[in-house]
């Protein structure tokens, strides 16, 4: 997780939101908005919910900001970019899908709580809360370890499975839509249970798990043995799952230390053996 001022991020973004709120009454001349930071923000957010925005969900983010610099255009720049900030720190971790989650999962825990709040005190959802909760909802939040679990996050631990099961081991993957849910509620029932290096796992998974392919692709056929055996390892826990077991806390924890020794192990062999270069696709 990234060290940063918890209070300092919480009192920003409640003065952005009170901005927000003032505006919506207030007719004033619009000052002029950045596009360059505009399109910065859309990508940022875009990375927060793991999903292309639509021109709509743009005009969403739009109007909300636009209302913002009508009545407090300094204060609300300063704010806007204070959030931009975790973008440039986005560009730090782009060859490594692990820190690349968590990155997000932290801003995730900071941001959203803060939405929900003042949602409530102003009886209306704000752009990016409602971004959230249509493309990547919460589903549980770790105050201990100040992260979160999003649905995005569990369609990338079972992309992970699939990727697994098809391309590693050769079997056919069978995951009934019921098995599936039971596996997300058993992992947002444990997740706040599990030791830091489990956490870091799950809560990056929404770009963890799809890297695995890109991973293995660029590999070369000496880097995709070692791939290979390094995560069968993991494949014989989890076909209890693809075959729609029920996994205990124990199991998950155990799945969890061998992702990340696996983790650890793709990210020497990518870095250090040969060709394969993974690297996620942030642009703005």
């Amino acid at each position: 997780v990234i060290p940063l001022q918890k209070n300092v991020i919480m009192k920003k973004i409640v003065l952005l939101l009170a901005f927000v709120l003032i505006a919506c009454n207030t007719n004033t001349q619009q000052a002029t908005i950045d596009q360059e930071k505009l399109n910065k923000y859309y990508s940022f957010v875009s990375f927060l919910v793991q999903e292309n925005l639509s021109e709509e969900d743009k005009k969403l983010l739009y109007r909300e900001v636009e209302e913002g610099m009508k009545v407090a255009p300094e204060q609300t720049m300063q704010t806007l970019n204070s959030m931009l900030a975790f973008a440039d720190t986005v560009n730090k971790y782009i060859n490594n899908p692990i820190a690349l989650g968590n990155l997000r999962s932290y801003i995730l825990y900071l941001y959203y709580p803060a939405l929900q709040e003042q949602s409530k005190q102003a009886g209306k959802k704000y752009a990016l809360q409602i971004l959230i909760e249509k493309y990547s909802p919460i589903l549980v939040v770790d105050n201990t370890g100040q992260r979160v679990y999003t649905e995005k996050d569990h369609k990338g631990f079972i992309e992970f499975l699939r990727f697994g099961v098809e391309t590693i081991a050769g079997k056919k993957f069978k995951l009934p839509p019921q098995k599936e849910q039971e596996i997300k509620q058993k992992i947002v029932g444990f997740f706040p249970q599990m030791d830091n290096d489990g956490k870091n796992i799950f809560s990056a998974m929404a770009i963890y798990g799809p890297s695995m392919k890109q991973q293995y692709a660029q590999m070369n056929e000496t880097e995709k043995q070692q791939f290979k055996q390094n995560f069968m390892t993991t494949f014989n826990i989890n076909t209890q799952a693809s075959a729609g077991g029920a996994m205990s806390p124990m199991e998950f924890q155990m799945m969890s230390n061998i992702l990340r020794m696996q983790h650890e192990t793709n990210m020497s062999i990518i870095q250090n053996i040969g060709s394969s270069n993974w690297r996620y696709e942030y642009d703005y």
